[in-house]
């Protein structure tokens, strides 16, 4: 597993993220491997304290991930963060809200959560693939578009295309996106990241990134990214995990 954690060209790192103990092998086997990104919302009040609360919330509530299917830990999971940050926004007065991506890693096979626009991608013999779908009003537009319900222009140049339809702190839990469950092969890297990565680099330079050990792989997109010298450079947060032969 690999890690990186950057605050770009902002004032404040509003992104957060959080793993179970990789060298703990008796949680390994008992609860799976756990990694979680949250992004809070920029802009909005709170969103560094409500990304940390997510977080939180996982770590909090992993010694029970043994005693549950993996898929409904996640889900309960993120159900018990959204019940937190409400209650810290009631307690507080913020409005502010945070994307979160999970994902239980048990017997080889990968479960997953997500709330928001934060990815998760595989990358399986160099074929980089998202797993999860963003919750934004850009990807409703493309949805009707496949429809023939709006204009393919629409969706791509929409100027609200980037707002959040969904994310912990909207005040219901309606639209959670859980996916199938999925057998890893050795080999495999699973990588949860926020947005400030993927709107920086694109599919190829993510793939040739992502090669060699996780380590590496993790130095390299920090790397890339500040290659890039973008002004308004966001917060870019990235969890990398690799499935061996071990």
């Amino acid at each position: 597993m690999g890690n990186f954690h950057n605050i770009g060209r902002r004032e404040e790192q509003q992104d957060s993220f959080c793993s179970s103990d990789i060298n703990d092998k008796s949680a390994l086997l008992e609860r799976g491997l756990m990694a979680v990104v949250a992004d809070g919302m920029g802009g909005m009040e709170g969103g560094a304290a409500i990304s940390h609360l997510v977080t939180d919330t996982f770590l909090n509530h992993y010694a029970d991930a043994g005693n549950v299917e993996p898929s409904e830990f996640l889900y309960n999971t993120a159900h018990a963060a959204e019940i937190a940050v409400e209650e810290y926004r009631r307690r507080t007065g913020v409005k502010g809200g945070s994307t979160v991506v999970a994902i239980l890693i048990k017997n080889n096979v990968l479960h997953f959560v997500s709330i928001g626009d934060s990815r998760i991608y595989l990358l399986r013999q160099n074929d980089l693939v998202q797993l999860n779908h963003e919750h934004t009003f850009g990807a409703f537009l493309r949805a009707q578009a496949e429809k023939g319900e709006v204009d393919p222009d629409e969706a791509d140049n929409n100027p609200n295309r980037d707002a959040l339809t969904a994310y912990v702190g909207m005040g219901s839990f309606r639209t959670v996106d859980r996916g199938d469950p999925i057998e890893l092969k050795a080999g495999d890297k699973i990588l949860l990241c926020s947005d400030g990565v993927f709107n920086t680099l694109d599919q190829n330079e993510l793939i040739a990134a992502l090669e060699g050990d996780v380590i590496t792989a993790s130095a390299r997109i920090e790397e890339k990214i500040l290659e890039k010298a973008i002004d308004i450079q966001d917060n870019f947060t990235g969890v990398i995990v690799e499935c061996t032969d071990e």
